[in-house]
């Protein structure tokens, strides 16, 4: 079942990545996102890369309906360390590439849910220590813009459900005064 397309109604639990517990998620069409110009029909065949790319992108963008330059360069500087040694993978080639697939997803709800959809398989594929690497990075994109959105939270709540992972204290969300 991993990859495949789940319900709406699973989906609409509370570890669906950016549902506020103060907002009713909607009903969401699934057949739209099989018609999405870019969308990948089986996420299970898709790179881990651009996975997490996608996660960040979403992240970047739905959690305040914005996503800046100083975030784009975070992204891509966080990106790049997760491209192996000698590997020929561009980041900005990969990165519009994403964000093509990205903006094919004509809603935020299928954006999220895609994003969920990305972190379980995620979940799947990536150690427990690289998954906490994935949440850092979140943290560090969050702090970006200089400010920590409640919908930005609501994500990094929601991704640390679905990875499984438990803190022991809060995570650093001040920003960073570069």
């Amino acid at each position: 079942m991993l990859g495949q397309v789940r319900s709406p109604s699973v989906l609409q639990k509370p570890e669906t990545i950016g549902n506020s517990q103060s907002r009713k998620p909607r009903q969401v069409d699934r057949a739209r996102i099989e018609t999405a110009v870019d969308y990948p029909k089986d996420l299970t065949q898709v790179p881990t890369l651009k996975l997490i790319a996608f996660l960040f992108l979403t992240f970047g963008q739905v959690t305040d309906n914005s996503l800046g330059q100083d975030e784009l360069k975070v992204i891509a500087k966080r990106l790049a360390n997760w491209v192996p040694a000698g590997s020929p993978v561009a980041i900005p080639s990969m990165l519009r590439e994403v964000a093509g697939w990205h903006t094919s997803l004509e809603s935020e709800d299928l954006r999220r849910m895609t994003a969920s959809d990305s972190a379980h398989i995620l979940y799947q594929r990536l150690s427990k220590e690289d998954r906490r690497k994935v949440v850092l990075d979140i943290v560090e994109i969050a702090k970006a813009d200089g400010k920590v959105s409640d919908g930005e939270r609501g994500f990094m709540s929601a991704l640390l459900a679905i990875f499984k992972i438990k803190t022991s204290t809060n995570l650093d969300l001040q920003p960073r005064n570069e």
